[in-house]
């Protein structure tokens, strides 16, 4: 943490209410120059074709908070788990994780990131053509109570009924 203080001493981090979109993009290129192998080489100047900030964070607030986000809050629901994308695309070299990409857990919580990640990483492996293990995934366990809530959901659902916890 330390080293991340005086890295975004040297380079006059303030809050990001108070940034320019320039000024975020010296910061974010600052620091991947500084902090990955070979980084000054792989994101040189000349490197770099844009700078994208994406839309959910826009400059338009108020003046006092001039940076806001348009990013709707993430919640589930019916049939969102089968929409969700694989870790494995069909992109030999493209591996996806996070929150929102199909595990055994769910979605939106740390737990489904871990997992994804290791999914990917699994991929990473088995694409390198290296004798690597696949990544241990653990099976997720369920508090009865809560067991017994997922039946009584999934009997509702079967039923036509909708979801006792929610608007669907």
């Amino acid at each position: 943490m330390a080293h991340l203080e005086s890295l975004l001493g040297e380079i006059g981090l303030k809050p990001i209410a108070h940034s320019s979109k320039e000024e975020i993009t010296d910061v974010a290129l600052a620091m991947l120059r500084k902090n990955i192998r070979g980084g000054e080489r792989i994101f040189a100047d000349s490197a770099i074709h844009s700078v994208h900030i994406p839309g959910f964070i826009a400059g338009e607030g108020t003046p006092e908070n001039p940076w806001r986000s348009d990013e709707e809050m993430f919640s589930p629901g019916p049939s969102c788990w089968q929409q969700q994308r694989q870790a494995v695309t069909s992109i030999p070299n493209l591996m996806l994780a996070g929150t929102l990409v199909r595990t055994t857990l769910g979605s939106g919580n740390m737990d489904s990131a871990n997992e994804s990640g290791k999914h990917a990483a699994t991929a990473i492996g088995q694409a390198s053509g290296l004798p690597v293990p696949p990544v241990p995934i653990g099976t997720p366990r369920y508090p009865a109570l809560l067991r017994r809530l997922h039946a009584l959901d999934d009997r509702r659902f079967q039923a036509g009924k909708r979801n006792i916890f929610g608007p669907y």
